[in-house]
């Protein structure tokens, strides 16, 4: 008597006994490219039926491949779990969620129109657009999200301010910087080492002289408003002309600061979203 294939999780294997294997059987669990014309209707329906059950079952792993890698955590036991580095720099620590992308894409869009001298109230010098346009085209949208506190401990205790890391975002804990960096009104940065006590104006002032060589040029066209981005997200405004001064926090190093000149022709509509975008980069 012929023996019958035995059972398979598949529903074939290599029949048992001294019975020959099928030529389109080539083993157990194999699938031959090529179906021989001598495979008859059976045998070519068990193994389409093959075929298919394959492609279920990589249909139903796929999923668990991509995402079930990095289980959902809180952020303080991610915090906690890295390496104590002297260096980390956990104020400019980056949550960067996909979700968040769409959005600062558009932002990043609506910024570099008004770059291109398509805002009738964006009036300042066309070179000047054409190199902060270039710089904002070359940076990348992250989909960064401002977190509260970066001390894992406190998390702990906030739970509620304690993000929930899902599969596909990423935590990015920078190196401390040493400098903070200035927007310039020439359209290019300018680094400044981090003094403690010294406020916005201080590093804008300190690149306007480098930039121009001339303190009375800086006085003529003194910036009313500063925007600052902090490392850790935060964006501010203060006034800092006589006019409309205000207490204002200190830049912390990685900090970007704009303070364009009162008559440079750089419009609110252009100030807020550039410093906005550039809080989204993480510590300058």
């Amino acid at each position: 008597a012929k023996a019958s294939p035995s059972p398979h999780l598949l529903g074939w294997s290599r029949p048992s006994g001294s019975h020959r294997p099928s030529p389109c059987l080539r083993g157990e669990g194999e699938i031959p490219l090529l179906l021989p014309r001598s495979c008859g209707g059976a045998e070519r329906r068990a193994l389409l039926r093959t075929l298919v059950m394959l492609l279920i079952g990589l249909l139903m792993l796929t999923p668990s491949l991509l995402y079930a890698q990095v289980a959902p955590k809180r952020l303080s036991d991610w915090l906690l779990e890295q390496a104590i580095d002297p260096n980390a720099y956990p104020l400019g620590l980056s949550w960067r969620v996909p979700g968040e992308v769409p959005a600062q894409a558009e932002l990043r869009l609506k910024l570099l129109r008004s770059l291109s001298g398509l805002d009738q109230e964006v009036k300042a010098d066309p070179k000047v657009l054409q190199r902060l346009r270039d710089w904002v085209s070359s940076l990348p949208v992250t989909g960064r999200v401002r977190v509260a506190v970066s001390d894992a401990r406190w998390l702990q205790a906030n739970v509620a301010r304690d993000p929930m890391l899902q599969p596909g975002h990423s935590v990015v804990l920078p190196k401390r910087p040493s400098t903070v960096t200035v927007i310039t009104s020439r359209g290019t940065r300018c680094a400044v080492i981090h003094a403690p006590g010294n406020e916005a104006m201080a590093y804008v002032q300190s690149c306007a002289v480098h930039d121009s060589g001339r303190l009375d040029w800086f006085w003529a066209s003194r910036p009313d408003w500063v925007w600052v981005a902090q490392p850790d997200g935060r964006v501010q405004r203060f006034g800092v002309a006589a006019w409309n001064r205000e207490a204002q926090d200190e830049p912390a190093p990685g900090a970007w600061i704009w303070a364009p000149p009162w008559n440079g022709g750089f419009s609110e509509r252009l100030s807020q979203p550039l410093i906005t975008f550039l809080a989204t980069q993480g510590p300058a």
